[in-house]
Order: C-alpha cells, then sequence, then structure tokens
C-alpha cells in the first residue's frame, strides 16, 4: 500500500504566500460609487494600506487569509475541506494584461480566486486580485488533493 503524501501528524510548512495587486485595486474600485471619493486621498490611502495589510498563506494543511488595517482578522480554512476553485477574469484585469503585451512586458494575470468548501462559517472564500492567478489556482488544488489523500477523506458528489 502506497504512503500518503502529507499526513495530519505532520508539521505545517509554509507552501506559498500571495497578495492582491495594489495597483488594480486602488485605479478601478469595484462599487463604482467610490468613484466620488478620489478626489480625497482618504479613500485610496485606505485602500492602500487594506491591501498592504492583506495575505493569503497557502500551507500544506490550510489556507490562512490575514487581513485588517486596524483590527486584523485571521480566517483558517483547512485545505481537505475545499470542494472547488474558479477564477473570475473581468474586462479590467484583462485589458491590463493586454496593455502590458502591447507594450512588450510579461502579462500578470491578474484574477479573483473562489474557492468552495465545506466550510459553515465561510463556504466561498475570495482571494481579491491576485497576480499569477492560474498558477495559485493550481498550487490550492495540487496541496487540496495532496491533504485529502493523506487523511483520507472521500467526497461525493450529491
Amino acid at each position: 500500500m502506497p504512503k500518503p503524501r502529507s499526513s495530519s501528524l505532520e508539521p505545517e510548512s509554509s507552501v506559498l504566500t500571495c497578495q492582491p495587486s495594489i495597483a488594480v485595486k486602488i485605479l478601478w474600485p469595484k462599487p463604482l460609487w467610490h468613484l466620488c471619493f478620489y478626489p480625497t486621498i482618504v479613500y485610496p490611502a485606505y485602500q492602500y494600506w487594506r491591501l498592504k495589510t492583506t495575505r493569503h498563506i497557502l500551507s500544506t494543511q490550510r489556507l490562512i487569509s490575514v487581513s485588517g488595517v486596524i483590527f486584523k482578522e485571521e480566517n483558517s480554512l483547512e485545505l481537505y475541506r475545499i470542494r472547488d476553485c474558479r477564477i473570475r477574469r473581468g474586462p479590467v484585469y484583462q485589458s491590463i494584461d493586454l496593455w502590458l503585451r502591447l507594450w512588450g512586458n510579461k502579462p500578470l494575470v491578474i484574477g479573483d480566486i473562489y474557492i468552495y468548501a465545506d466550510d459553515f462559517t465561510h463556504p466561498v472564500t475570495i482571494l481579491e486580485a491576485i497576480p499569477n492567478a492560474l498558477w495559485v489556482k493550481e498550487q490550492i488544488r495540487k496541496w487540496a488533493f495532496d491533504d485529502k489523500l493523506g487523511k483520507g477523506v472521500l467526497f461525493k458528489d450529491s
């Protein structure tokens, strides 16, 4: 019988750390009514600090999201609970990549990663404006599969 790739008894180690793309989120807010606050320095400064303090850490057993400017919030999602991942790339993200390609630079492939899980507190976790989103999504999928194999977890679609 083959040995599982990871076990819950093994120490947890960090595999990947990522953070949202600051330029995209400051230059293009999701709710367009925030544009009325742009003449002031307060909203862009707040967005900058909020994004600068947001971190997503993928370890061998969990996905940890840390965010907050004044009050820190840490959300943890066990990898074996992940059911599906999806990437959403809107027109803003795609136009940035097109602009970079026109100038001969490598595209950032920025996207929002939606993670669907069997977690009561956070059934959908959204990682916003992640650079190289396709590769990050595949890393999450790979480590979630390895964690399920190591713990002997089997999910059936209903």
